[in-house]
């Protein structure tokens, strides 16, 4: 094939361009984005039932909801969490399941149940996970005032919605625009209880006044002869306007409503908000269509800010969380890698093979195999990702690999013979198996992660294949185009004088070292072995004091503070303390931006939040300041606000939304053995006291204060009072009472009627009521009021209620504290208790990822079993890697690293490379005995044959991710663990590829030679 290919040169050249030129149209036709499109395998059902208490709505609603969504295919766990007047519902999925079918099911099983919830409430919500559903980044509108009132908000809040969020969307790169902060309006009639008294009307008879100026009749169908006419009514609503003109009728007088109540449009009822940089603002969380490119939308959402800056100056657009930064340092990684692997590669060409043609050709092979690699993205339909592109920047080394192994076999044959087409057949011909082999071996690796579970194994699918393709590219364009481009540069271009300069100054004697090394091996065999073993064994004991984590720790300039005040403060309240609370670090932050209460994004996978409830997303100038920062915090809190609760945690990039790594590390999940509700909190209150006795293990509960109206029925048939009449004057006193909507244009404003008393004890102690006899009786002599606490979250899952605590334990130490605390709850009969949280899937993913490498180990096993024809010589390669992986543990132990899903992952990606050596290195012995010379003499010669490509790939590999060590950032954070793994395993595996594996091979044949 070869010698075809070289005397065809213009047809492999045509034929490259050819493929080169679908390459572009490629690149220019893939989808760009922050992660591989793969669906959650997670559904949640938001459901909201306004002013019904969190019991309520658990045993009325959530309950049945939830034993009907038991039955839905491939369900995993199911969990809920019930507030006060609203729930969500967290259906988990085996991973694999067809998420759009699952989603369809759980509809079905909704809409079974449909007749069995209130009538009033709005069917629940269904929304389905994809990781294309994460904001790309979040938009802040705020007005430039330092402060805006009610009315200005409105305005805002209309614009955003009506406007800008409309206009977002129009973009052919957006999917959609999730929106919070929004404030909707609402007629507010309010009247005076002592004017109302003194004319001898009540709420009552304006409420009848306006429903009776409100309806709408509809439609007549009228004939007049040959003719048909629709006639239709209209006596609805348009405008405040017409509800202040209403007529209402008074003791023979009439007055117009707005006489006797004060009628005024004013925002519905807040229970939640957004603020930025301590002004309240709308937050737009902009999310991607899955084939479109990032770096477009992020172009087109910059003009239009540009734009609505230029045309609306008194609003201010600010850019938060933009997730595309860490796009963008993968891109620019890649173009580094390529830069540094392809001057490198140079470099070590010049000095290695002593002439200036040959390193020309790693110019070729690398740019080809990646536009190469892009045709396969299109064909597998990949889109250029994160993952991908770690997967490309690890491939780059290895296409530099398979050129200088091809260019090194052709130059020793090209100096035995001086026949450049000879040269270019035999040198080629003679790498294809082994060249394949490795190929193959490397490819087989990546294999296996695969079938990670989960997400996990989903995500790194577009790496295995981003590496396999490229690695495949760079084997066929290694053994095609590079001996055809060989055979043509050194026939047609001549570089004599430089090439004899070079030789000249080539300073490397690696020849003698290594020569040196291979006698004093071979001399004290059992001290190198016993070297050997050992260095193995201490990678047993290193791996014990590294730490384990699930994904590696990022060093950040910002963080999330989560805080509860455990008060019943409004969210006017929770916004003024927080504003308070960062006021004295302001010169330390760059930007905040705080979600109080209830929020109203529709994609939002977390239940929304108590208004007593904030979290706070904080940027700092200087990441040192963050520790300080948590220091006064602490101190600020317990000294002002003792009872409030707060959480750190991370801020959420891309990784951290998809792998949910602010989940609890561990859960006590607290369960009532009598009784299927959550355990009360006077038992949980004693069990925590108990086991917080000697350490502080264990959170503080959280609790509202809740008042409890007690209606006295028997005063009621006393007074003779109507026990709606009743209801509905409460709602009123507490402006709760919607009595109609305006009509205006394309929307619905509700109208509410309400008195001015704002005080709750003073609405009940100076309140009258009408009774049926047009008597006037006092309310609180109809009604009682007591106050009592209670669980602020109802939690359930599978097996029902139950209290979720966080247990602050450090992982070594969760086996003594699980007994300490199964002794503490022998004193608690009645509840019992079982441990949860990610720190038990850390464990799973680490055993799955040693799976993951016994079958890496099985299928490079049998591979090299049929490149051999042997049993024995895969033993010989393979045993190199226990020996490599000590490196591995060595370079994270040195450089503080975790064990991590990234570093196992390296792991797995060093096994697959560095036992190309070694079988490059074992085929040319074979080779070499095959002419009849003697064993030590074929390990010798294959040792020499073999030195010049094993360091060269060896060091550009090592060299290509040495920049990681160097560099900081979110990008380099994530990607060290894997670089330190490659280069610990490579630093270990090229000493045992030169020595080790000649001395196990001579080993096991010394005695058949």
């Amino acid at each position: 094939m070869v010698k075809f290919l070289i005397n065809r040169p213009i047809a492999v050249i045509m034929t490259y361009i050819a493929i080169i030129v679908l390459g572009f149209v490629s690149i220019a036709k893939l989808p760009v984005s922050l992660m591989p499109d793969i669906d959650i395998p997670e559904i949640n059902i938001q459901l909201s039932y306004e002013n019904s208490s969190a019991r309520e709505l658990e045993n009325s609603i959530v309950k049945p909801l939830r034993t009907q969504l038991l039955q839905v295919s491939h369900l995993k766990d199911i969990k809920s969490e019930t507030r006060n007047g609203q729930a969500v519902i967290r259906l988990i999925f085996d991973f694999g399941t067809n998420i759009n079918l699952a989603y369809i099911e759980t509809n079905e099983k909704i809409d079974a149940t449909i007749n069995m919830l209130p009538r009033n409430m709005e069917r629940p919500k269904v929304v389905k996970a994809n990781s294309s559903d994460i904001p790309v980044f979040q938009m802040n509108i705020s007005l430039k005032a330092d402060s805006a009132d009610i009315k200005q908000m409105l305005e805002l809040s209309e614009f955003c919605s009506s406007v800008i969020q409309k206009r977002i969307e129009q973009f052919p790169e957006v999917a959609m625009v999730d929106i919070t902060g929004l404030l909707s309006p609402q007629v507010n009639i309010v009247t005076d209880s002592k004017l109302l008294k003194n004319l001898n009307i009540s709420n009552k008879d304006i409420e009848y006044a306006i429903i009776s100026n409100n309806y709408e009749i509809g439609n007549f169908l009228i004939n007049d002869g040959q003719y048909q006419y629709n006639i239709s009514f209209s006596n609805t609503l348009k405008d405040i306007e017409d509800i202040k003109k209403i007529r209402i009728k008074v003791n023979n007088s009439v007055f117009r409503l707005d006489e006797i109540a004060d009628i005024s449009i004013h925002a519905q009822k807040q229970l939640g908000m957004f603020s930025s940089n301590g002004k309240q603002a709308i937050n737009m969380r902009i999310i991607k269509q899955s084939n479109a490119k990032i770096n477009d939308l992020k172009y087109v959402i910059d003009k239009l800010i540009h734009e609505f800056s230029s045309s609306y100056k008194e609003l201010d657009f600010e850019i938060a969380n933009d997730q595309t930064k860490l796009l963008t340092y993968s891109i620019e990684n890649l173009k580094q890698s390529l830069m540094y692997g392809g001057l490198l590669a140079f470099l070590l060409m010049f000095l290695f093979l002593k002439n200036i043609k040959s390193p020309f050709l790693i110019g070729i092979s690398i740019p080809t195999s990646l536009i190469v690699s892009m045709l396969f993205f299109f064909i597998f339909n990949i889109s250029i990702n994160i993952i991908s592109l770690s997967g490309l920047i690890l491939g780059v080394g290895m296409m530099i690999d398979n050129s200088i192994i091809v260019i090194d076999n052709i130059n020793q044959h090209y100096q035995k013979n001086n026949n450049i087409a000879n040269s270019c057949i035999n040198g080629t011909n003679e790498v294809i198996r082994p060249l394949l082999s490795s190929v193959l071996t490397t490819s087989a690796v990546f294999l296996p992660l695969i079938f990670l579970s989960g997400i996990s194994g989903a995500l790194f699918y577009d790496q295995a294949v981003a590496i396999s393709t490229s690695l495949f590219a760079s084997f066929v364009i290694s053994i095609t185009l590079l001996p055809t481009a060989y055979n043509i540069l050194h026939r047609h271009i001549k570089f004599t004088k430089l090439d004899s300069y070079i030789s000249k100054i080539n300073i490397l004697k690696y020849d003698n070292s290594y020569q040196k090394g291979f006698n004093l091996v071979f001399k004290h065999k059992a001290v190198f072995i016993s070297i050997i073993i050992l260095l193995t064994f201490s990678s047993v004991i290193l791996f014990k004091y590294i730490p384990k984590q699930k994904l590696p720790t990022i060093s950040r300039n910002d963080i999330v503070l989560n805080i509860d005040w455990n008060e019943n403060i409004t969210i006017f309240e929770n916004n003024k303390r927080l504003n308070n609370l960062l006021n004295n670090h302001k010169k330390h932050i760059n930007q905040y931006y705080c979600l109080i209460g209830n929020q109203q994004y529709y994609l939002n996978r977390n239940i929304n939040l108590n208004q007593s409830e904030s979290e706070v997303y904080i940027k700092f100038y200087d990441k040192s300041k963050i520790i300080y920062f948590k220091k006064e915090i602490h101190k600020y809190l317990k000294l002002k606000y003792p009872d409030s609760k707060i959480t750190f945690s991370n801020s959420e990039n891309i990784f951290d939304q998809i792998f949910n790594t602010n989940e609890t590390y561990l859960e006590l999940r607290v369960r009532n053995m009598q009784n299927a509700i959550t355990p009360d909190y006077k038992d949980i209150k004693a069990l925590i006291s108990n086991i917080n006795s000697e350490n502080e293990l264990v959170g503080n509960l959280q609790l509202n204060e809740y008042i409890y109206i007690n209606i006295e029925h028997e005063k009621l048939l006393i007074y003779d009072v109507d026990y709606q009449m009743l209801y509905s004057k409460l709602k009123s006193l507490f402006n709760q009472n919607k009595i109609s909507t305006l009509k205006s244009f394309q929307k619905y404003i509700p109208i509410y009627i309400g008195f001015d008393e704002s005080n709750i004890y003073n609405i009940l102690n100076n309140s009258l009521i009408k009774n049926k006899k047009n008597v006037y009786i006092p309310l609180n002599s109809l009604i009682s009021t007591t106050t009592k606490n209670s669980y602020k979250t109802i939690t359930s899952g599978k097996d029902g209620e139950y209290l979720p605590l966080v247990v602050n334990i450090a992982e070594k130490n969760i086996e003594y504290y699980q007994q300490y605390i199964n002794k503490k709850f022998e004193m608690f009969k009645n509840l019992n208790y079982k441990l949860s949280g990610y720190s038990f899937d850390n464990k799973n993913i680490f055993n799955e990822l040693i799976w993951v490498l016994v079958i890496s180990i099985l299928l490079l096993y049998f591979i090299l079993a049929a490149q051999f024809e042997s049993l024995i010589q895969p033993f010989i390669v393979l045993l190199e890697i226990p020996i490599d992986i000590s490196g591995v543990f060595i370079m994270l132990f040195i450089f503080g690293s975790s064990l991590n899903l990234m570093s196992g992952i390296g792991i797995v990606v060093m096994s697959g490379i560095i036992i190309n050596d070694s079988i490059l290195k074992i085929d040319t012995i074979n080779k070499i005995r095959n002419t009849n010379v003697s064993l030590i003499e074929a390990i010798k010669q294959a040792g020499h044959r073999r030195l010049e490509s094993i360091l060269m790939t060896s060091i550009t590999t090592i060299l290509a991710l040495l920049p990681f060590l160097f560099q900081s950032g979110m990008g380099v954070e994530l990607q060290l663990p894997l670089a330190l793994s490659v280069i610990g395993g490579m630093l270990i595996g090229t000493i045992v590829s030169l020595y080790f594996i000649p001395l196990a091979y001579w080993f096991i044949y010394r005695k058949s030679s």
